[in-house]
């Protein structure tokens, strides 16, 4: 452990022997008072140290060193408070015995892999009920995390009952800003009944009602999912309301005041209840001592209006259920934040490249289940629950230090988040070719170059397919012909991201099957539907007939079914202006273009449009495309940046103004598709929300969708700050902003020191 955290130490375990104040006697309350202590340490991967296996040459220390040292304190205080010494003042009544949580999964794994001989004593710990745990894994700072991640972050929890550990019905977020709908619902359907949630950030400019906990309907509810699943709700102010952020004990004041803040919300009706909880003790510095169980004691002597019970926080919640269930309001459903996701917009090339492992390690499990079950392959799911809990611990804490600047601690932190997205993009690599091959080779090709088109859906699809070509292939002279029908499909040589490849129409692809077809030499003399013109900036199919700007944006959508303008041409944006706020928070955007033609053929043609430099970028792309017959206008958008030098808030936004009176959004959020803001919970202002898979802004004659590949944030109606709510604009335009890139939070350093595209 390195010398500043042994220093650390024992300062704090000097305070442990510092004997309580004495507590004087106080008069009967009108309401007697049962409070149940649930002590805890608070769970950071990656912000306060590094894990052991992330560690480069030197770097003394761990955060596995300091949690597990932690825990083993904590059982050690636990068979001290449960002794029973013959000299009373040693000796410890059952409500002022040591209890334990441990704040997430990835603690008790830890402790399995380096200090093995204590997990049988915390096993029967937790099953004896003296200690619980919290089956998630870590603790998530973001939404930007995907549908799967948020499913796959209670996995842990099922290893740990397969070992014999007893199942946790109780999870928590510590230190957490935001959380999102699908919470609720995943938690219930892992068989999880109650769930606590704080925040280190309560003042109003960051969650503005929240401030001490004081939510609505109140700080214990049912809280609803989308799907109607219920947790039973605990929401505290801070994650350390037993007392401070280096284990400071529990004291005379804080029970006082915490019993006059629930003595405020009884008389306001918002609890009906004779007993409240304090969460937490030991916060990101502190390790555990016996300083709250001899206070406990001591107070319980003298107050007997307010009793005070060491306790896990299944034991609140129980004693909630038992005795007052019909009193518990149902909260409406919703989510918090205040968004940690603009920190990680950050950091896109990793943040990109962790969402594209979703997608990778979703292909890899499908197509492995299928080879092993078809042809009995090896199927590895140990290490594929690894690569998902990799996914999961990307987001913890977000990226750590890296406000501290580019100090060498923030830059390991920067190049270990940056390793575990590699990591898993190489293993879901390393998962998925074989088992593809292995299905593949079933596949008759009769001697031919054929290509098996599989999918893995329980219905059947229709899709375009990108074959890359080989060296072989002459580009113009490719013809794709469906092996069972023999008829020619519609292709094309298509330039993809700098690689030539070959673009058809697969049709229609059975469910659970594949569709064979052969690419051979020769020319497909189909005629080019979809009109292009780069002169003239225009780009037109049977649906849409688009007009580009000079300055390479879109002046023009034209929907041809609908007869309507998809785009505001009124106001001063455009449709995917490229839009760099500098620190200042001063617009700038590209003012020319070099348009040309990209792709034309009887697939469909594209538009793309190269800007000079500008500033700190010296290249922004656009390029636009339609294909035959598909209402949809693919947009591929690409800059590169100068290396990262200066502490600054510089920002890069897309705008998307729709042309879309009275519009209504609604966003893709993990769990659920959500109205927004008007179904987001009243307590807090979302300032940026990231879509899983797409945004739409409706009114009751069309709806328009921006969907996405990746994840980016997306602001509403206007371009704001980080920590700067303002009410949303009284307006009837209906704009997005995609925003990609930020460096406004206490993460302001570029780590992508080196620039790149």
């Amino acid at each position: 452990m390195r010398p500043a955290l042994r220093v650390s130490i024992v300062v704090i375990t000097l305070c442990t022997l510092v004997h309580p104040k004495p507590v004087h006697a106080q008069p009967v309350r009108a309401k007697e008072w049962k409070v149940f202590c649930l002590p805890e340490k608070h769970l950071d991967v990656g912000w306060s140290y590094l894990p052991a296996d992330a560690l480069d040459q030197g770097y003394p220390g761990s955060v596995e060193e300091f949690q597990n040292f932690s825990l083993a304190r904590a059982i050690f205080i636990r068979d001290h408070t449960n002794q029973n010494p013959s000299d009373a003042r040693y000796r410890y009544p059952p409500d002022a015995r040591f209890r334990w949580f441990v704040d997430a999964a990835w603690q008790i794994e830890q402790l399995q892999k380096y200090n093995p001989r204590l997990i049988p004593k915390l096993r029967q710990l937790i099953n004896d009920g003296e200690f619980s745990y919290n089956p998630m894994y870590a603790n998530l700072h973001t939404m930007m995390l995907g549908h799967e991640q948020l499913m796959r972050s209670m996995a842990y929890g099922r290893v740990l009952e397969n070992n014999g550990f007893r199942r946790s019905y109780v999870a928590s977020a510590s230190d957490a800003f935001s959380v999102g709908w699908g919470y609720a619902s995943m938690l219930a359907s892992a068989g999880i009944k109650y769930f606590i949630k704080a925040t280190s950030y309560t003042g109003p400019s960051v969650t503005p009602g929240i401030t001490d906990g004081m939510v609505q309907p109140a700080p214990l509810f049912r809280w609803v999912g989308p799907d109607g699943k219920k947790v039973l709700f605990f929401y505290y102010g801070r994650y350390y309301e037993m007392g401070g952020n280096h284990g400071e004990p529990l004291n005379e004041a804080i029970v006082r005041s915490n019993v006059e803040k629930y003595e405020k919300l009884s008389r306001e009706g918002k609890w009906p209840y004779d007993a409240f909880p304090l969460f937490g003790s030991d916060a990101d510095w502190g390790i555990p001592d016996m300083d709250s169980s001899k206070f406990i004691r001591e107070w319980n002597e003298s107050n007997p209006s307010i009793r005070l019970k060491m306790a896990t926080p299944e034991e609140f919640f129980e004693y909630i259920e038992a005795n007052f269930a019909d009193k518990v309001p149902d909260g409406v459903t919703g989510g918090w934040g205040v968004s940690h996701d603009v920190e990680e917009n950050t950091f896109a090339k990793p943040g990109a490249r962790a969402r594209a492992n979703d997608h990778a390690l979703l292909a890899a499990e499908a197509f492995s289940a299928l080879a092993a079950l078809r042809h009995g392959t090896v199927y590895l799911a140990d290490e594929l629950r690894q690569a998902w809990l990799k996914q999961v611990v990307y987001h913890e804490h977000s990226f750590g230090y890296l406000n501290t600047g580019p100090s060498p601690e923030s830059l390991r932190q920067y190049a270990w988040k940056n390793r575990l997205t590699e990591q898993v993009r190489d293993f879901a690599a390393s998962v998925l070719g074989p088992a593809m091959n292995s299905i593949a080779a079933q596949v008759s090709s009769e001697g031919e170059q054929r290509i098996a088109v599989f999918n893995s859906l329980s219905f059947p699809r229709t899709g375009l397919v990108d074959v890359p070509l080989s060296d072989k292939m002459i580009p113009g002279q490719v013809r794709v012909v469906d092996v069972d029908t023999k008829r020619t499909m519609p292709s094309q040589v298509w330039d993809s991201g700098g690689r030539r490849v070959a673009r058809f129409m697969a049709a229609p692809v059975p469910a659970v099957g594949y569709k064979s077809f052969r690419i051979e030499q020769g020319s497909d003399s189909s005629s080019v539907p979809v009109r292009v013109d780069a002169a003239a900036r225009t780009l037109e199919n049977q649906l849409y007939r688009v007009t580009l700007s000079a300055d390479g944006s879109i002046a023009s959508v034209f929907d041809k079914e609908v007869k309507a303008e998809l785009f505001d041409a009124t106001g001063s944006l455009s449709g995917n202006q490229f839009i760099f706020k500098d620190d200042n928070w001063r617009d700038h955007s590209p003012k020319a273009a070099a348009i040309t033609v990209e792709n034309a053929g009887s697939i469909g043609s594209s538009l793309k449009a190269e800007s000079p430099p500008m500033g700190i970028f010296p290249r922004i792309t656009r390029s636009y495309t339609l294909c035959d017959g598909q209402k949809r206008l693919e947009i591929r958008n690409s800059f590169t940046k100068e290396p990262g030098t200066s502490n600054s808030a510089e920002t890069v936004f897309y705008a998307f103004p729709f042309a879309m009176p009275q519009g209504v959004f609604h966003i893709d959020i993990p769990g659920v598709v959500a109205k927004y803001p008007d179904e987001f919970r009243r307590e807090t202002h979302w300032t940026y929300m990231p879509a899983q898979s797409f945004v739409s802004v409706s009114n009751d004659r069309m709806n328009v969708v921006l969907a996405t590949r990746e994840a980016p944030n997306f602001v509403f109606r206007s371009m704001r700050k980080y920590f700067q709510h303002q009410p949303l604009p009284d307006t009837p335009r209906t704009t997005i902003f995609a925003m990609p890139l930020s460096k406004q939070t206490v993460n302001k350093h570029d780590y992508d020191a080196e620039g790149g595209t």
